[in-house]
């Protein structure tokens, strides 16, 4: 939008060319009793107003700290000032939360691929390893072990019903 050249009476509505709508409300002026009184705005193009504010915004190293930066706005109204200063920081820490929040997901997201990517390299290496036993007959110790206390425990139970069957047929 080109800058645009305004008028209107205060507390009324006034029509841009855009064919929004402006109200320009100043709480001094209206208890004033200046309801009637006709005023001239002059509107700025987005552009325009982003080059005022860069050519009145200072950025230096701080003095007390090299990691930080201090902002200095010149503007003819201080707290119109501090409002942008702080507006400016707000968007600026944003900005940096969302940047780390995605690099963080990126991150996680490499870490889970990975993870999986290495799960599958050990499945298929401990596949490669039970293969290579059984083809060269290299048995688990453990894993014997186990199952032969496994079959110790069968026989133990055999040998104790046979036991028990004995008994019974000495008694008839």
């Amino acid at each position: 939008r080109k800058n645009e050249v305004v008028s209107g009476t205060l507390g009324k509505p006034a029509i841009l060319s855009s064919g929004d709508t402006i109200l320009i409300k100043d709480k001094d002026l209206l208890q004033q009793n200046n309801t009637n009184q006709s005023y001239l705005f002059h509107l700025h193009s987005r552009d325009a107003i982003i080059n005022k504010y860069l050519s009145r915004l200072t950025v230096i190293p701080s003095k007390q700290a090299s990691e930080m930066l201090e902002l200095t706005l010149t503007d003819e109204y201080p707290d119109r000032a501090k409002h942008f200063l702080n507006t400016l920081l707000y968007f600026y820490d944003s900005s940096s939360i969302e940047y780390k929040n995605k690099a963080i997901q990126k991150a996680l997201s490499f870490l889970n691929n990975r993870i999986s990517d290495v799960n599958a390299e050990i499945n298929t290496l401990e596949e490669r390893i039970k293969q290579y036993k059984v083809k060269n007959k290299i048995n688990d110790v453990s894993q014997a072990a186990t199952q032969a206390l496994n079959e110790l425990n069968t026989l133990d139970g055999q040998k104790s019903i046979l036991g028990f069957n004995e008994e019974l047929l000495a008694l008839v």
